[in-house]
């Protein structure tokens, strides 16, 4: 068995380029996996519009799994990336742009196409994510004031008990919803 000193230079390139096209192919699963995350914020969004229940909770089901696939596609992608930098001896950062420099012309550009796909679909995913959220906090202060409005007329129709003091509290209405 040789070591890597040993090898004849074409084979280590041909190394070099076995882990560039992992690493590409890693980041090219990673962008649809934000797009399908990107989806599912989306489909998310007209369900919370639509106050669908059931739909919220089968999306927030999917977001959660499409945001595993992403966590374990970044952990394969950061250990491909040291990999790489290994290869390369270079002592750099495992991130895409520290890597673009060392590595081939056609790769570097494609390796930078997918870094730019990936950060405008973050983008989006957050733009989103941050619209959901508004939504949702609307959609809780809306219902929080329809009980709110709910109590305060049943209060008036004679919820007291025998010391004259109403029986119908906030923390009750809302064991009754829950």
């Amino acid at each position: 068995m040789t070591s890597e000193i040993e090898k004849p230079a074409d084979v280590i390139n041909d190394d070099i380029s076995l882990v560039i096209q992992d690493l590409t192919h890693i980041v090219e699963c990673e962008v649809k996996a934000f797009h399908a995350l990107l989806d599912a914020l989306l489909e998310q969004q007209a369900s919370i519009i639509q106050g669908d229940a059931e739909s919220i909770s089968q999306s927030n089901d999917t977001v959660e799994q499409i945001m595993a696939e992403t966590k374990r596609l970044e952990q394969q992608r950061k250990g491909t990336a040291r990999r790489l930098c290994e290869s390369l001896d270079i002592d750099e950062d495992a991130k895409l742009s520290h890597l673009l420099p060392h590595v081939e012309q056609r790769y570097a550009e494609r390796l930078s196409e997918l870094r730019d796909m990936l950060n405008a679909l973050l983008q989006k995913i957050q733009s989103t994510n941050d619209h959901n959220t508004v939504l949702i906090e609307h959609s809780m202060r809306f219902v929080d004031n329809c009980l709110k409005s709910l109590a305060a007329t049943q209060g008036s129709r004679g919820f007291y008990g025998r010391d004259g003091k109403s029986e119908l509290t906030e923390s009750s209405i809302y064991q009754g919803v829950v």
